[in-house]
């Protein structure tokens, strides 16, 4: 069997071995000091075959962040921050704009906007901004802050332009919006009418290549009916 109390306060590159760990695997680990203050359990093997000579911190991907500019917060310097194990990790002590102090993962460094007091709604993905975009209009259009605010004003008229109705109001396009997707918002491409009035128009019309002539021929024959 081979002896290995003997690895105890032995160096190996930046590491130096504390103390040994429950083994994993019928693999020997030891729970190891690297020089930053970081405490890392790793294989005796890995220690021996100089495979592992510190916890991480000269690795490239784990360079030292502290002085970092990353969106609204300052990386102030690493410290090491204990587990529900007590074994210490790196994480960054970081000083958000607004004049408060987080700690996060070095990982979570470049995911991180603020210390919460900053937050970015996901964008929404629509026409040309979606992946699966295949040209053409897209219905998701309907969703955005902008049209609920022109469908409100067009709303605001209270009643159908072609029956006077107050109940059931819609916003209809003047202009199809399919091939008018400028005017999707436009306030003068905008009618109030009830629902029934509205899909009497589609019928008569059908969806798209709509104008403003049709509208004017339907108000002219159906209006008051």
């Amino acid at each position: 069997m081979r002896r290995t109390y003997g690895m105890i306060s032995q160096r190996f590159g930046k590491l130096t071995v504390i103390d040994q760990v429950k083994s994993r695997r019928n693999q020997k680990y030891w729970l190891c000091l690297c020089d930053c203050g970081i405490l890392k359990e790793i294989r005796g093997s890995h220690l021996r075959s100089g495979h592992s000579t510190s916890c991480g911190c000269t690795n490239s991907r784990h360079k030292n962040l502290s002085g970092s500019r990353i969106a609204y917060f300052q990386v102030v310097s690493k410290i090491a921050v204990e587990d529900m194990n007590n074994n210490k990790r790196g994480y960054y002590l970081c000083q958000c704009d607004c004049g408060k102090e987080f700690v996060r993962r070095s990982s979570d460094l470049n995911s991180t906007l603020s210390c919460g007091c900053k937050r970015v709604p996901p964008p929404i993905m629509f026409g040309p901004t979606n992946p699966s975009w295949k040209g053409g209009y897209s219905d998701d259009i309907r969703k955005t802050p902008e049209y609920y605010a022109w469908r409100k004003k067009i709303l605001s008229a209270k009643q159908c332009r072609c029956c006077a109705d107050t109940q059931s109001l819609e916003a209809h396009h003047i202009f199809s919006i399919d091939k008018n997707p400028d005017k999707i918002t436009s306030e003068e491409n905008g009618c109030c009418l009830c629902q029934t009035c509205h899909q009497l128009f589609h019928l008569e019309y059908g969806y798209g290549n709509n104008n403003l002539s049709q509208l004017e021929e339907f108000l002219k024959n159906f209006a008051g009916v």
